[in-house]
């Protein structure tokens, strides 16, 4: 990451965590507002991820607390571990935006419990007005050393801040909760969201598996990254949560000033064609050659640290051949490029895909050359 990056990551967090949301009931929703220094753990077990743990969600993360004697972790994903982490894994773990997430245990067996859980607990900026229909919505993501998936993740509202002294699952039943497996296919950011209408002025918001092993569902899951002696547990990430009630202003989220992203030290803008240089494909096919992965991680990183941000693909060939063929070559390759993008996590209604063959030339067809230019792939963020 040049320093251009470096710089408009750290603009954006800031811009994404001032702004706020003013009709959003959650503070610090995305978890960017932390206090303190939070210092580097030595003995971490998340390696790409030296600030990361429970000691710094315990410790410096502003309004949010745990709901009993478990602690969530405080997931400090920064841009920098994120490019260590992918020197070796495909699928390292990212935030929804800014770079900071939740990480909750949704079921794990240890020596002292079969139903352990975590619950992360939050004071809303103002009550629940009652008897107003109440919209509910936050993102979630498995971890990648998550050998299981599960369930009942859940919100439950209360007057009075929620706390045991146990490990176990808080035994009270939530106003909304997602009954189906989540990630059962592979690793992404999906959207979890409800209503319910309160009946009374909650103030606190408590969010995690409220049910105990004979009412949740578990599986086991082919796409974890992690190996040896570790438990099998079911852990997912927690970011932007929302809370809104019926009437309340919609919230207007905050764009990325597109003018000032940078890709591979170009300026990128709205509606303006990047060509992505470093990518091929085999001979009159579209599958992607394996050097086109670091141009590709180079575009998947930019789209991971800017999720706001929608493009479409286009594929092009040169004028030789059959004209309807190099149509549809150029349509293949350009999801071949898709296919990668959302396999690695992003979602697929950010992107859009198209070919047009032989039809925009941006050089002479008469030479090698020019013919070798002809056949790209480019990205125009919209």
């Amino acid at each position: 990451m040049n320093r251009y990056q470096s710089l408009l990551w750290i603009l954006l967090c800031i811009f994404t965590s001032e702004i706020g949301i003013s009709q959003n009931l959650v503070p610090n929703p995305s978890f960017e507002e932390t206090h303190g220094y939070i210092r580097e753990n030595k003995n971490n077990a998340y390696i790409y991820e030296p600030r990361t743990g429970y000691q710094p969600f315990l410790f410096n993360l502003g309004h949010w607390k745990s709901g009993n004697i478990n602690t969530p972790d405080l997931r400090i994903l920064s841009p920098k571990h994120y490019d260590i982490c992918t020197t070796k894994y495909k699928d390292c773990d990212y935030p929804h935006s800014g770079s900071k997430s939740v990480g909750i245990i949704t079921y794990m067996k240890n020596r002292d419990t079969e139903t352990y859980r975590e619950y992360m607990v939050v004071k809303l900026k103002k009550p629940l007005r009652p008897n107003v229909e109440t919209y509910i919505e936050f993102w979630t993501s498995k971890e990648r050393d998550a050998k299981l998936i599960s369930n009942n993740l859940g919100c439950y509202f209360s007057k009075k801040a929620i706390y045991a002294d146990i490990q176990e699952n808080l035994e009270v039943t939530p106003q909304f909760n997602h009954k189906t497996l989540i990630n059962k296919q592979k690793n992404q950011w999906v959207k979890i969201e409800g209503t319910f209408t309160p009946e009374e002025a909650f103030e606190f918001l408590t969010i995690g598996n409220f049910y105990s092993n004979q009412e949740t569902q578990f599986e086991k899951c082919n796409h974890f990254t992690s190996y040896g002696s570790i438990h099998p547990y079911a852990y997912y990430f927690i970011d932007d949560v929302r809370v809104w009630q019926k009437g309340d202003v919609p919230e207007t989220k905050p764009i990325p000033q597109k003018e000032h992203l940078v890709f591979n030290q170009v300026e990128v803008h709205s509606n303006e064609p990047i060509i992505l240089e470093n990518i091929g494909f085999e001979f009159d096919q579209a599958t992607l050659l394996a050097a086109s992965q670091n141009e590709l991680n180079e575009l998947h990183r930019l789209l991971v640290q800017h999720p706001n941000l929608q493009i479409t693909i286009h594929g092009h060939t040169d004028n030789q051949g059959d004209e309807f063929y190099n149509l549809n070559l150029s349509q293949d390759r350009a999801q071949a490029v898709f296919n990668y993008l959302n396999l690695k996590g992003i979602a697929a209604n950010r992107m859009q895909y198209q070919g047009f063959g032989e039809q925009k030339p941006i050089a002479s067809n008469a030479d090698a050359l020019g013919r070798s230019k002809n056949r790209r792939v480019e990205f125009i963020v919209r």
